[in-house]
């Protein structure tokens, strides 16, 4: 008992450390608290230090390699909420590295696990799947994705879940304009195609010069 209050009293103090940006002090207490929950077999606090470890460092894959420990052991152990994290962290591990594809189905998994223990992570979830669902092209869903957070971050009462819903609005917006001037570029093309194929004359320019192909 002793070393697992010990072990929590250090991640505890490595999270203060990273409020306050001081995060070569803070790798240092959570690996502290790592070592002292293996110790004591404390599974759970493990896992939670893994996913404060992944979050402070750097490097994309050893923070991926971390996040994916934390979601075994959480698994091993049935704890939802702690797998819940572990996925969203390594759907957003995805989308840093443009892989959102794989980032979908991650952020998908966690909803209903944030959902199921009321979770106040449950909003910025959505909005994360949102901007990953606009990644891959999925417009509509991620537009339903970003009501969705939206909605939740009315009632929520930290702020950033209110930023992090407008973030994913604006990015979904943004995938929306760019294809919705593909589509508009694509139709023009085939007037011009189909102009050129009733005169059998040379296609009409029907968007402005200098627009890509």
């Amino acid at each position: 008992d002793d070393g697992r209050t010990q072990a929590e009293a250090l991640d505890g103090l490595g999270r203060a450390l990273t409020s306050m940006q001081r995060t070569g002090e803070a790798r240092f207490r959570f690996q502290e608290a790592l070592a002292l929950a293996r110790q004591v077999g404390d599974r759970r606090t493990e896992a939670r230090i893994l996913l404060d470890l992944g979050a402070i460092d750097a490097d994309e894959r050893r923070a991926e390699g971390m996040y994916a420990q934390a979601r075994a052991i959480a698994r091993d152990i049935g704890d939802r909420s702690g797998e819940a994290f572990a996925l969203r962290s390594l759907g957003m591990v995805a989308m840093l590295q443009r892989h959102y594809d794989e980032a979908v189905p991650l952020l998908q998994e966690c909803i209903p696990l944030f959902d199921q223990h009321g979770s106040t992570q449950l909003g910025r979830a959505h909005a994360w799947r949102g901007i990953a669902l606009a990644g891959v092209g999925a417009d509509h869903q991620a537009r339903e994705a970003v009501r969705a957070a939206q909605a939740l971050s009315r009632t929520a009462s930290n702020p950033h879940d209110a930023l992090i819903a407008d973030l994913a609005d604006a990015t979904v917006a943004l995938h929306e304009a760019r294809a919705s001037h593909a589509l508009h570029h694509a139709v023009a093309r085939a007037r011009s195609v189909l102009a050129r194929c009733a005169t059998g004359g040379p296609p009409t320019p029907e968007f402005p010069e200098g627009t890509p192909a």
